[in-house]
């Protein structure tokens, strides 16, 4: 079985407090916070075979721009695998995803987590197209150029910008998945309308269970499995159960469960959010607990299901979009 998480921010770790992913630290905890929940090490041992790492700074980075934010971020990324070729390899294409995960390494597989990191040039998305970014989440907690986020505009009331419209269309032709995670309602139905290929929400749960901005609604996640899109299940107890610190693993299967129902079982993956400085579900505490997870999900949903969520499915859309280019289908003004 393949263990897929396309959304970690394990990265964060690195960059801005210096770590080394490369060895086992300790979870955090009330008494221990600086801790992280997602290295190499846990990686390895909890037999992940696909590992996402999201690039991410900061709206106000405060000694650099986000652009050469973004360039430390992948530079860290780039530095961890050259020091570990054993363990894992940085992965850009279905041919060296098929090859790593042959080879029994993990694939790195990067994504952009806010589109600010691109500032207000979109011909900086063909650079990260370059560098191997899969998908770009549109926006974040705040507004950027592109549009307007969920955090601001919770009824969805607005819609992209002119350069968002450039800036998906650019993404389109370079091969760079949209994530419409953290994107307003408004804006996440004109994506749709402006690309007919797959689109991704890379961490998140569902509105039906949870009615949080965040979430997505029954008729969105029947948009993204049409499209043969993923919905990565994220971890956080809040986007799951309305509660900060209340939420357990069942409430990550429910979620997946409910996702299921309304898309199929084919578009639900994980997209578990570690190191992001959220109270993941109980029992789960690192990367280690993915096991768990895939354990409970097929005691509810079966083998074949749980299989799919597990990484069948993450696998599968890598195969048929990493690294493929010009897929344009419309133009932007």
């Amino acid at each position: 079985m393949i263990l897929a998480d396309i959304h970690t921010h394990a990265l964060v770790s690195s960059v801005f407090f210096g770590r080394d992913l490369s060895y086992r630290r300790r979870p955090p905890s009330v008494l221990h916070p600086g801790g992280n929940q997602v290295d190499l090490a846990r990686a390895w041992d909890a037999g992940v075979d696909v590992l996402g790492f999201a690039t991410y700074v900061p709206w106000s980075y405060p000694w650099r721009d986000c652009w050469e934010g973004t360039l430390a971020n992948f530079g860290a990324f780039g530095d961890l695998a050259e020091r570990n070729p054993e363990r894992l390899r940085w992965v850009r294409s279905a041919g060296q995803l098929d090859r790593c995960l042959a080879a029994g390494k993990i694939a790195g597989i990067l994504g952009v987590e806010g589109g600010h990191a691109i500032g207000d040039d979109a011909s900086r998305v063909w650079h990260l197209a370059e560098w191997g970014a899969w998908y770009m989440t549109l926006l974040h907690f705040t507004d950027n150029l592109i549009g307007p986020s969920c955090h601001t505009d919770p009824h969805g009331k607005r819609r992209l910008t002119a350069f968002g419209r450039k800036v998906v269309a650019t993404m389109d032709a370079a091969g760079i998945l949209p994530d419409l995670a953290h994107l307003a309602s408004g804006a996440f139905w004109e994506v749709l309308d402006l690309t007919a290929g797959p689109v991704l929400s890379s961490h998140g749960g569902c509105r039906a269970l949870c009615d949080h901005p965040r979430n997505l609604s029954d008729e969105q996640i029947r948009a993204i499995a049409d499209r043969g899109g993923l919905i990565g299940l994220i971890l956080f107890k809040r986007y799951l159960t309305g509660k900060l610190w209340r939420g357990t693993i069942a409430d990550v299967v429910r979620h997946a469960e409910h996702i299921a129902t309304i898309g199929g079982p084919d578009c639900v993956c994980i997209g578990s959010d570690m190191d992001a400085f959220i109270s993941t579900v109980d029992p789960i505490r690192d990367v280690t607990g993915l096991p768990l997870l895939v354990e409970q999900l097929a005691k509810r949903l079966g083998d074949e299901p749980a299989r799919k969520i597990a990484g069948d499915n993450a696998v599968r859309l890598l195969r048929r979009t990493l690294g493929v280019r010009n897929r344009t289908t419309f133009t932007a003004e």
